[in-house]
């Protein structure tokens, strides 16, 4: 049996079902201590996040945060692998809490090393998303 870190496409898998069912424990565990996760725009969670808690504990559920969690809406596109790097497709459709509706597209870029997520850029219509602070 190989001892080999598990793929870039079996980890964003793992990643993808715990977000969708909103484990935050398997979420954290996704992660590398040093992971990094850039998020586009000048949106409140735009910027940096820093570490498995930051991306998870304050960013992600900062995110959540704006969207009524029962009408959320998401759909995997696409995810295409090779060796470290993954791409991440999706759309997600919500409510958002100010009673707005929410519709958008995201791409993500994960870095992945010794089977954990080391960094992950994300980009998305940022027009679209300023809706979640009307």
């Amino acid at each position: 049996m190989s001892s080999d870190p598990m793929s870039a496409k079996t980890r964003i898998q793992s990643y993808v079902e715990a977000a969708m069912t909103g484990d935050d424990d398997a979420l954290r565990a996704c992660f590398a201590p040093e992971a990094t996760w850039w998020v586009a725009g000048a949106l409140p969670y735009s910027g940096t996040w820093r570490g498995p808690e930051a991306i998870v504990d304050e960013f992600l559920t900062q995110a959540r945060s704006r969207l009524v969690a029962e009408s959320v809406q998401m759909e995997l596109l696409s995810l295409t692998a090779e060796d470290e790097t993954a791409v991440l497709e999706w759309s997600t459709t919500a409510r958002t809490v100010g009673g707005h509706d929410y519709a958008n597209a995201y791409i993500a870029r994960f870095t992945v090393r010794e089977g954990l997520i080391t960094d992950v850029r994300e980009y998305f219509d940022t027009d679209r998303a300023s809706v979640l602070y009307a």
